[in-house]
């Protein structure tokens, strides 16, 4: 009978503790939907590995409040023949902008004790292109539906990396309101800072809301 009893308390036991880890990773998951739809900062880390080299980069992203994420249709995520065109909104005006971000940029890691990076035309054409992905299929992600990952997307175009990183923005209407937002985000900031890095691409994009890309290698 005792063992009965052993036996019966035991299996509550572990039923309990079951359904209080099932109810902790369905919290988790409501926190983290209301981070993302309501303009919360968040980041996860990822893992890259190149050269037999394991490097800590991070996905990170600032979303406005009044903007939700809309999955594309595969109409519009394929849209490869667009490339070329990541140009049409670079005026006097963008080229300026992108030139302003990196070197607020330079000016946070210098107060930082770090060294400045340096602007690549080469990869401030693929964060352009990504910018205009966004902007064109009407999402905001660090996963492209078209191109991937932006460490697939420099690849693509030729750009060889052992470490990367992406910060993406949306709706802030100056590059000092959107590395102000940056840099008060840990994640974010964390890029910006990484002495890993020695190298920034900027894409800015305005088709009617400003989308924001900032690509980081080594």
């Amino acid at each position: 009978m005792k063992n009965k009893v052993l036996a019966l308390t035991l299996s509550l036991i572990l039923a309990l503790s079951s359904t209080s880890a099932l109810a902790a990773e369905r919290v988790n998951y409501n926190i983290y939907d209301l981070f993302s739809n309501y303009g919360f900062y968040y980041y996860e880390p990822v893992y890259t590995t190149e050269n037999a080299e394991e490097t800590e980069t991070y996905y990170t992203e600032e979303t406005p409040v009044d903007y939700r994420e809309e999955a594309p249709s595969k109409e519009r995520a394929i849209t490869t023949t667009e490339e070329t065109k990541a140009n049409t909104t670079s005026a006097p005006a963008t080229s300026n902008y992108e030139q302003k971000v990196a070197e607020l940029v330079n000016i946070e890691r210098q107060k930082n004790g770090l060294s400045p990076l340096t602007l690549d035309s080469a990869i401030s054409k693929v964060a352009r292109i990504k910018s205009k992905d966004m902007s064109d299929n009407n999402y905001f992600a660090h996963q492209s539906p078209t191109y991937g990952s932006a460490g697939d997307m420099l690849k693509q175009y030729g750009i060889n990396w052992s470490a990367w990183g992406e910060n993406i923005a949306a709706g802030q209407r100056t590059p000092e309101e959107v590395v102000n937002a940056w840099m008060n985000s840990e994640g974010h900031r964390a890029n910006i800072l990484s002495p890993n890095f020695s190298k920034i691409g900027v894409g800015y994009v305005n088709n009617g809301r400003p989308n924001w890309t900032q690509m980081f290698t080594n």
